[in-house]
């Protein structure tokens, strides 16, 4: 670099001019021409961007516009989808899906209450479908409820299939199955159907049900004498703490009401096997279960004869 008064090369670093001592100013020389050029180029990035921003400007105003006119084609489409919806939603709400809000054991009320009881009936076995089977308790409130729907629709064998299933006993607890029963044996009273009565208490393991219905499960006949081998003459009673009466049969085949109708003891007398089996018939038709036991009478010889008068004194002849 020189100096700009006397001419002299300065060094690279000195501030001053070692020969006239002019200050050395690092500001570069200014070239006219080069401004020009870098005016030039700014003005032209600036022209660039400004067409830019019109290009991108009328093109987004032109999407608008085809935006606009698409919406105002398609708006009674969009109108009338909505209407379906709004019509359909509204119907739901108030003919179909009013309920669906509420519990079902609240929709089965609310049927019931318009008299529809088959829609009551299914809303009950949608609860009782939702009901855990461990909630038993909560589970024959709902059966009992079904019950009762059933039974003043009128359909007797629904509500009488209802009242079996509360009488298991290996899932429901004693008053639940003690309350099933009592309703079960009104209805077969009322129909004369005590086979039914007797059938429901054979299969009830507690006793407090089975002891207050003791008119309907007659209990054996019992025999006087065991089973065995005998080599002598036999008298067998049959004897009930059931009231009824007994029917028995000497070769072995079940009795029944045409059998022999025991009255009085029964006498073996000869020689022989006899296979005796009886059986209770009460008031109601419901018969016991049967009773049997097996003799073998053998090497008894014949009858002893029978004095007609009993030993003593007499003041006249006799036979």
């Amino acid at each position: 670099m020189k100096c700009p008064s006397c001419g002299k090369t300065i060094k690279e670093g000195n501030l001053y001019c070692d020969k006239c001592g002019t200050e050395i100013s690092f500001v570069p020389e200014f070239d006219p021409e080069v401004e020009n050029k870098i005016n030039e180029s700014l003005s032209g990035m600036a022209q660039n961007l400004q067409d830019e921003s019109i290009f991108y400007t009328r093109e987004m105003l032109k999407n608008e516009a085809l935006e606009e006119q698409k919406a105002r084609k398609y708006l009674p489409i969009y109108i009338a989808v909505a209407a379906v919806f709004v019509v359909g939603f509204l119907s739901f709400l108030f003919f179909g899906g009013k309920h669906d809000a509420l519990s079902y054991e609240e929709q089965a009320q609310e049927y019931y209450v318009e008299g529809n009881y088959d829609k009551a009936i299914n809303s009950l076995y949608k609860a009782l479908d939702s009901t855990s089977k461990d909630k038993v308790s909560e589970r024959a409130g709902i059966l009992f409820k079904i019950y009762g729907y059933q039974h003043e629709a009128g359909y007797d064998d629904d509500a009488e299939e209802t009242l079996d299933v509360l009488s298991d006993a290996t899932v429901f607890d004693e008053d639940t199955v003690s309350s099933a029963i009592d309703t079960l044996i009104s209805h077969y009273e009322s129909l004369n159907e005590y086979d039914k009565i007797h059938e429901l208490l054979v299969n009830c393991k507690f006793d407090s049900i089975t002891s207050k219905y003791e008119k309907y499960l007659p209990t054996a006949p019992v025999f006087s004498e065991d089973s065995g081998e005998y080599n002598e003459v036999l008298n067998i009673s049959l004897y009930s703490k059931s009231e009824g009466s007994i029917y028995y049969t000497v070769n072995g085949s079940d009795p029944d009401e045409n059998s022999i109708k025991y009255s009085d003891e029964l006498v073996l007398e000869e020689e022989g096997e006899y296979d005796i089996r009886a059986v209770l018939i009460n008031s109601y038709g419901i018969m016991s279960d049967i009773s049997n036991e097996f003799f073998v009478l053998e090497n008894i010889g014949p009858a002893a004869p029978e004095i007609m008068e009993d030993s003593g004194e007499y003041s006249q002849s006799t036979m």
